[in-house]
């Protein structure tokens, strides 16, 4: 546990770097929406909700360049010899990078729905929270996280299986087979998964449409009258990542070779 917290610790600062950048970038291009918006360049008077609608616009492409950088980095990590010279299992291994690079996502999600408030109490908002939106937007933030997570283990599947396969292709070093069985790999993956949630709404589609329906109120922005549905929606959604994450940890461990990288 103690090798654990210690190689947890070292992968969130790796990424600190990435996460800086982001939060750099959306400076930039707040600061260059605005700017523009001075000049007339941009059709629009500058006020709380121009600055605000710079904010969103700027941190929703930060958020996607953070997202990609964030998934290419924990994917150099599976086959550097630095990281696999720790004393942690594969699994650990695995587990320590997805959660680090979660976590600085998430971090720069939340900051974003920090400064989005913010620039909505200075407009002349207020924060007027009940307990049933408290308990929905914990609810609505715990599938974005899975979500997030989701992502970043599917690219870490495509990600390994390309490199298994290229190990029974000859010239499996032509940066142009390697590119054609991402593309593959890729469709590949996403029919499977679109494969099987057909499957599993055709088996049980009516019946969970009918308790989905009872679990939200008319608006479907809060709890209706049976919410636990909900909750284990999210808990079958975890397991189905913690699925394919074990998919992912028996890759590393069998089929990911080492390579000379700081």
């Amino acid at each position: 546990m103690t090798h654990f917290r210690q190689y947890f610790a070292a992968c969130l600062r790796q990424r600190t770097r990435l996460f800086g950048f982001a939060c750099g970038l959306e400076v930039a291009i707040v600061a260059g929406i605005i700017f523009l918006m001075a000049i007339g360049w941009i059709n629009s008077d500058l006020s709380v909700d121009s600055a605000q609608g710079a904010l969103v616009s700027g941190g929703i492409l930060a958020a996607v360049v953070l997202y990609i950088r964030l998934a290419a980095f924990t994917e150099h990590t599976w086959g550097r010899n630095l990281d696999r010279l720790v004393p942690i299992s594969e699994s650990a291994r695995y587990t320590a990078n997805q959660l680090a690079t979660l976590v600085w996502f998430c971090a720069f999600f939340l900051l974003q729905i920090v400064l989005w408030n913010l620039f909505a109490v200075l407009d002349g908002g207020a924060f007027n929270f009940s307990s049933g939106d408290w308990g929905f937007g914990s609810w609505l933030l715990a599938v974005l996280t899975l979500s997030f997570l989701w992502g970043f283990v599917l690219v870490s599947l495509v990600h390994l299986l390309t490199t298994l396969i290229t190990t029974f292709l000859p010239g499996r070093r032509q940066k142009l087979v390697t590119q054609v069985l991402y593309v593959v790999v890729a469709i590949a993956v996403i029919w499977f998964i679109n494969w099987v949630i057909d499957l599993i709404t055709h088996i049980a589609g009516s019946a969970l449409k009918g308790w989905f329906n009872h679990a939200f109120n008319v608006e479907g922005t809060h709890f209706g009258e049976h919410p636990g549905i909900l909750f284990i929606a999210l808990a079958v959604f975890a397991l189905i990542i913690a699925g394919f994450s074990a998919v992912n940890v028996y890759l590393l461990k069998h089929w990911t070779e080492t390579q000379t990288q700081p």
